[in-house]
């Protein structure tokens, strides 16, 4: 279920005037819980060695998100290596090949996947249209490549304005240039707009257990209205719900002598 749709749905069984940011903030609560609590999922990435002898890490992970480090077969002990910023140090007593220059040696980094918030970045103000190059200047920029904007000028609203590609104005420093899919013919060359990221996440589980979103929302309005009658019978709900979807999980977890079972 898409995370658009628990908000309407939430809004049909109880009308509100709660924002939708706060829902989504909500939604998003329901989410890192269960990513960083249940439906770990792990990634690999094999990593050249800087002339520091350091690795630049995939962007997110931490040194909480790294399970294990390896150096050909040999595991490197989590207490040798230290992390900052995105940089993972590796220890002095390691041997590596150097040639041309440069170390030659890979390193692979077994990390938990990290959970990413729902992006919501807002742009106000000045926005001008290069319809030749496919561009629009914003003053400032939080949207990132993939993300589908929504521009809401005075009058109208235009949708579905995909990002490919952000990058510095060179005639000024203070601006980005954002080449999009398709700009609406309508759209002014120049002029004042509200620009959005359209949400288009999904929940993290999925059918019949994406449900509990809903009861989460409907807990939270009810608990911020201090009705706790209505408050315990959604968050008994949303618990149950919960609790069904840790049992699904673990059913489908891998046996040591079976490998994966019921999960087809």
């Amino acid at each position: 279920m898409y995370i658009n749709e628990v908000i309407e749905q939430a809004r049909a069984y109880n009308p509100n005037e709660y924002s939708r940011r706060e829902m989504l903030a909500w939604c998003d609560e329901v989410s890192a819980m269960l990513s960083v609590e249940d439906r770990i999922i792990y990634r690999e990435r094999t990593l050249p060695v800087a002339e520091d002898r350091s690795v630049l890490l995939p962007e997110g992970v931490r040194f909480e998100n790294i399970v294990k480090v390896y150096m050909g077969a040999a595991e490197i002990p989590k207490v040798a290596y230290k992390t900052y910023d995105r940089r993972l140090t590796l220890p002095h007593w390691l041997h590596f090949h150097y040639k041309d220059g440069c170390y030659t040696d890979v390193v692979k980094v077994v990390y938990e996947e990290p959970y990413v918030p729902i992006r919501m970045p807002k742009y106000s103000g000045e926005i001008k249209v290069d319809r030749q190059a496919g561009t629009i200047v914003l003053n400032d920029c939080e949207f990132i490549p993939g993300d589908s904007l929504v521009i809401k000028t005075d009058d109208k609203v235009y949708e579905n304005i995909h990002l490919m590609k952000t990058e510095y104005d060179p005639d000024n420093e203070r601006a980005w240039i954002l080449n999009v899919s398709d700009i609406p013919e309508p759209l002014d060359d120049k002029a004042e707009a509200t620009v959005t990221r359209a949400i288009t996440d999904k929940t993290v589980c999925g059918s019949p257990y994406d449900t509990m979103y809903i009861d989460y929302i409907l807990a939270k309005i009810a608990l911020f209205q201090k009705d706790m009658q209505t408050y315990s019978l959604y968050i008994n709900r949303f618990d149950t719900k919960l609790s069904q979807y840790k049992q699904w999980l673990t059913s489908r977890m891998p046996h040591e002598s079976t490998g994966m079972k019921n999960w087809w």
